[in-house]
This record gives structure tokens, C-alpha cells and sequence, in this order.
């Protein structure tokens, strides 16, 4: 539709200027005879006609544009409304995963608390070790004075 448009648009201008440049020539005396109004009164409205067809032409061309720019960007809008809506859908069902995160969540503090019992264990139980092992040589080492005594 606007290349139709277009084309009338330039027909327009090119009959506008077209007729300006004949009724200059005609004004100027190397025409026809000027003098007649008639003549003059035709050559003004040839020209109104001109113009005003170069004005709706031009003007129906620039809405045909500012028309079919309208027409992308909603559809555009209308695209990334739909891809919204898909991630905001694909959130709600993540809300679902969340209480599935929570419960990974508790078994990692399970996990980590059961370490730091096992680490206190084993760090009580060197201590027991450590103790023992210096008494056992304390009593080892009595014993060996004894018997070098």
C-alpha cells in the first residue's frame, strides 16, 4: 500500500512542478498570451489542484508509514509480552523447586552440624588418646627404673 502511495506522491510532485514551471514561462511572456484571465484563472487552479494533491498525497504516505511502524512495535510488544509471560510462568513453577531448595538447604545444616559433632569427637577422643599414651609412659618409664634399679 505505500509503495502505491508512494508512486501517486511523486506523480503529484512531478505534476506540480510541471505545471509551476509552465505558468512561470507563461508569466514570463514566452508562452502562449498571458494576458487573458481565463488563462491565468486556469493555470492557478491547475496549480491548487497540484498542490493539494501533492499534500494528501504526501500526507496519506507519512500515516501509511507512522501506520505501519505502529503495527511492528505492537506486535513486537506483543511477542515480548508472551515471552514474559513464559519466564513468569516458568517462576511460578520454580516456587515449587524452592521448597525443594529448602529441604536441600536443611540437610546441608544437617550435614554440616553432624560434621562438627564427628571434628568434636575426634578432636576429644586424640585429647583421651594423648592423656592415656602419657600416662601408660609415665607408668612404663616407673616400671623400667624399677628394674634398672
Amino acid at each position: 500500500m505505500s509503495l502505491f502511495v508512494g508512486i501517486l506522491f511523486f506523480d503529484a510532485l512531478q505534476r506540480m512542478f510541471r505545471i509551476t514551471a509552465e505558468s512561470e514561462m507563461a508569466k514570463s511572456g514566452q508562452g502562449q498570451h498571458m494576458g487573458d484571465v481565463r488563462t491565468e484563472t486556469n493555470f492557478a487552479a491547475r496549480k491548487f489542484y497540484a498542490q493539494r494533491n501533492t499534500y494528501l498525497t504526501g500526507f496519506t504516505l507519512f500515516l501509511s508509514l507512522v501506520l505501519i511502524r505502529t503495527f511492528s512495535i505492537t506486535l513486537d510488544l506483543i511477542h515480548v509480552q508472551e515471552e514474559y509471560a513464559k519466564i513468569k510462568g516458568t517462576g511460578k513453577t520454580g516456587s515449587g523447586s524452592e521448597s525443594d531448595k529448602d529441604k536441600q538447604i536443611a540437610e546441608l545444616k544437617r550435614q554440616v552440624r553432624d560434621f562438627e559433632t564427628l571434628k568434636n569427637q575426634a578432636k576429644s577422643q586424640a585429647q583421651e588418646y594423648d592423656r592415656l599414651a602419657d600416662r601408660y609412659n609415665k607408668l612404663a618409664g616407673e616400671k623400667g627404673a624399677d628394674k634398672k634399679a
